[in-house]
């Protein structure tokens, strides 16, 4: 197949793998880096937390280029920022500069910033009653990318026998060169922006039940996910488990993230988005009962597998009724305030996570969840009861 004939989905799914490849060697990686580079053992997550940072501050300006300017102009400077960011993170390993490897990891915030926009784009490539397949899709070209990420750290990892993991990085800038390239081939119908338009998509469009679920459902789904998976390898190695069973733990929790995309869109199609909303919400619940019953290798790897799955069933759902308003203002305003507060949310828990774990134990941390998965419940709700009324007015 050509690539100036490709279709969009193909691109995107494509652009999901070597991206998600990428992601997967800066998390591999970029704690043990920042420990290597930094002066103090308190400051060797601080990249990784600049980045979540980085990409919090870039999903609106990510989000309004591809409104004004089209998906394909937003993905592409994604990948160059992904091509700059591995460069500079490979030059900060070699001369040794903690400071270079921050801003590094600053640039790919901004490539992850676009990254989360593929599934947005997904929906737009098919009908309405296909868009949650078409999410689910490119999400399964995460799985691609998690296993290859994990191999090009390990293979590229003494490229400089002398500076180890700088080829690890330059690894990531070309990747990212391959997807500049795919890219030249998505075709996707181009934006038509207009000040009506934008002034229409004002504040109360956040208020409306679906979009309400939609951002509670996805912001709760990945800010529990992330906590929980966070501290669970700590918790781990401090009940005696080794450092290669929490990496073992962490692949069924990965395992589960992503492998149950080849099969969530049609659950949505066939059950509704209510239904898998909940049912999201209830596998969180079960993760963390899970965990409260024991500690053996055996409850932290199902707690982690269930806790995976219900992410992915909170988030394709979230991203399917957040790209619903037929209006791209609309489109681009709740997309770029839902991964803003997503990334936002996500870089705090990473940073608490470790020190709740510290100062409170495992129990307390499974525990902490619970309000947040209330308030998903109680949005679910109010858009299952919005559903009920509009369906029982008359025609």
């Amino acid at each position: 197949m050509k690539i100036g004939r490709m279709p969009p989905l193909a691109v995107l799914v494509i652009c999901q793998a070597l991206w998600t490849s990428a992601g997967a060697i800066i998390l591999s990686l970029s704690g043990i880096v920042g420990d290597q580079l930094s002066t103090s053992k308190m400051l060797s997550t601080l990249p990784f937390a600049l980045m979540l940072v980085s990409s919090s501050i870039s999903s609106v300006p990510a989000s309004w280029l591809m409104y004004r300017k089209g998906r394909r102009a937003g993905f592409i400077v994604g990948a160059l920022f992904g091509c700059l960011s591995g460069v500079v993170s490979a030059f900060a390993l070699y001369y040794e500069s903690f400071t270079l490897f921050c801003v590094g990891l600053v640039l790919w915030g901004v490539t992850w910033a676009c990254a989360q926009f593929l599934r947005y784009a997904a929906s737009e490539t098919v009908s309405s009653e296909m868009a949650g397949r078409a999410v689910s899709t490119v999400l399964a070209g995460s799985i691609v990318g998690v296993f290859t990420g994990s191999s090009i750290a390990v293979t590229a990892r003494d490229l400089i026998s002398t500076k180890p993991y700088v080829g690890s990085y330059l690894a990531i800038s070309c990747v990212c060169a391959v997807s500049l390239v795919v890219l030249l081939a998505l075709q996707m119908a181009k934006p038509n922006p207009s000040p009506r338009n934008e002034a229409k998509a004002g504040p109360g469009i956040a208020l409306r039940p679906p979009i309400t679920a939609a951002f509670v459902n996805g912001v709760v789904g990945s800010l529990v996910m992330v906590f929980l998976m966070t501290a669970a390898p700590l918790a781990m190695v401090h009940m005696g488990h080794s450092a290669t069973d929490a990496v073992g733990a962490i692949r069924w929790h990965l395992i589960g993230m992503y492998v149950p995309s080849f099969f969530t869109g049609i659950l949505v199609d066939r059950y509704g988005d209510v239904r898998i909303m909940l049912v999201g919400i209830a596998l969180l619940l079960a993760s963390a009962i899970v965990s409260l019953s024991g500690t053996s290798m055996h409850h932290f790897s199902i707690s982690l597998l269930v806790l995976g799955v219900g992410w992915n069933f909170m988030i394709v759902t979230s991203t399917i009724l957040l790209s619903a308003p037929k209006d791209s203002a609309e489109r681009a305003k709740v997309q770029g305030a839902s991964e803003v507060m997503t990334h936002a949310g996500v870089a705090t828990v990473a940073l608490l996570a470790g020190g709740l774990f510290a100062a409170t134990g495992w129990d307390i941390v499974n525990l902490a969840p619970l309000p947040l998965l209330l308030l998903s419940v109680a949005a679910t709700l109010r858009f299952a009861l919005s559903k009920r009324r509009s369906s029982a007015i008359p025609t």
